[in-house]
């Protein structure tokens, strides 16, 4: 792979939402700044990054949240997503939608929030960030994290309902008040998960990714298969031949919807994604 040369500083990123049709998925991701965070370099930045991309018949999502405390967290979520992002679309789809390949890819990020760091002379705990990525293909999900927040397939059961299930999930959180480490650790590796989700065995019809200031739009009271999205995700995938064709529509609405009317104690900024499975297809 080319060497990849330091990305640019992150623009000021206030509230955004994108929207990709990749057959057969439908992938939708939204971020929303939280309250400024006094400290920082840059506290006008969102702490949080996503990023959609594809390579031949391969997608995938990347959200990542910089760690509150860290004095350069905004770039450092922002440079995360865009070195992953990189290399995903230089490997080519029979590679990427591998563990090993995005494990090389997670190592490739860390080496360049190392080189920002003496670039900018600052510590790479400075640029401290989690990174979840979900990687989408005909048949399967590879999801992979490190860090807190949420890797989430929605799977339908055999009695016609839709059920949340956590995925990638860490060893065991790295320190007492529960967060799992992130990136810029020395210990990352010990943390970092991946799971393959086989489509057809699991009956999946959804992926979310959630930085941990969106989690709580998708879970109530840490059930997992309790989520706010379900009421409108469930409706689209259980009639296929109305909903789907209006798939992109309806996510949109309800992630304008959940940005838009956060919790009151939710003061965290909030970033998340969203692919569902459009088999109608998509112009």
């Amino acid at each position: 792979m080319p060497e990849m040369l330091l990305a640019p500083p992150p623009l000021p990123m206030i509230s955004r939402t994108e929207v990709h049709h990749r057959h057969p998925w439908v992938i939708i991701a939204g971020s929303l700044q939280g309250p400024v965070k006094a400290g920082k370099a840059d506290p006008e930045l969102n702490d949080d990054a996503f990023r959609i991309g594809a390579v031949g018949n391969v997608s995938w999502a990347i959200v990542a949240d910089g760690v509150g405390s860290a004095a350069m967290a905004s770039a450092g979520a922002h440079y995360a997503t865009y070195y992953l992002d990189r290399f995903l679309a230089s490997v080519g789809p029979e590679r990427a939608a591998t563990s090993e390949t995005l494990l090389k890819g997670y190592r490739i990020v860390r080496e360049q929030l190392a080189l920002h760091a003496v670039q900018d002379r600052r510590k790479l705990a400075d640029y401290a960030t989690t990174l979840l990525v979900a990687v989408l293909t005909e048949s399967r999900v590879l999801l992979a994290r490190t860090g807190d927040g949420l890797c989430l397939t929605m799977d339908a059961l055999a009695d016609g309902k839709d059920a949340f299930h956590q995925r990638a999930c860490s060893a065991k959180p790295a320190d007492p008040d529960g967060d799992v480490t992130p990136i810029t650790d020395p210990a990352w590796e010990q943390f970092w998960s991946a799971e393959v989700v086989d489509i057809a065995t699991s009956r999946t019809t959804a992926v979310v990714l959630a930085t941990d200031g969106a989690e709580t739009f998708f879970v109530s009271d840490q059930q997992y298969n309790t989520a706010l999205i379900s009421k409108f995700t469930t409706p689209i995938l259980n009639q296929p031949d109305k909903g789907l064709r209006y798939a992109s529509p309806i996510l949109h609405r309800m992630f304008i919807n959940v940005i838009d009317n956060p919790p009151t104690y939710n003061k965290d900024d909030r970033t998340f994604a969203i692919a569902t499975l459009n088999h109608c297809g998509h112009p």
